[in-house]
């Protein structure tokens, strides 16, 4: 295994436990606070505070980069690696087509929007949110274990 190689997946294990656990705060904390908060509509605008810098930018260019490194790597754990990679490629995909669109939606304002259907906006946002969340951990999993057959 080449140097970059190890770098890659390690910064890719870490940056895959950071989004995950945060995701598990933000689900908990932030949304359920503010779903359950009838006195606002805006949505929390945690995604250019913190988002961008964590998921939106490097885990984009780490899930890539990894893709590809794990596609041409041929040793132990290149599997577990490869379809850690593609996860977390869908996984962007589901981010990048659903959550942030309707995400940025939400945190416009929502006062043309009524109460059911906000309500039913936001429940279906934290419902898929928490697929995505299994998601993540899934692809989590399998990247510490190629890490632990790799390094």
């Amino acid at each position: 295994m080449l140097f970059y190689d190890e770098i890659l997946l390690w910064l890719f294990v870490m940056n895959i436990g950071i989004v995950f656990g945060a995701g598990i705060y933000e689900a908990r904390i932030i949304v359920s606070e503010w779903a359950n908060s009838p006195s606002t509509y805006r949505w929390p605008d945690t995604g250019q505070k913190f988002w961008v810098f964590v998921t939106t930018v490097p885990l984009t260019i780490l899930c890539l980069a990894n893709l590809i490194a794990a596609y041409f790597f041929h040793g132990v754990g290149g599997d577990w690696w490869l379809i850690s990679s593609i996860i977390i490629v869908i996984e962007r995909i589901f981010t990048f087509s659903y959550f942030i669109p309707k995400g940025l939606k939400l945190q416009q304002g929502t006062e043309s929007i009524s109460k059911p259907q906000l309500k039913k906006m936001v429940t279906q946002w934290k419902h898929l949110n928490y697929i995505r969340q299994i998601i993540t951990l899934m692809a989590w999993i399998l990247a510490l274990i190629a890490f632990s057959l790799i390094i």
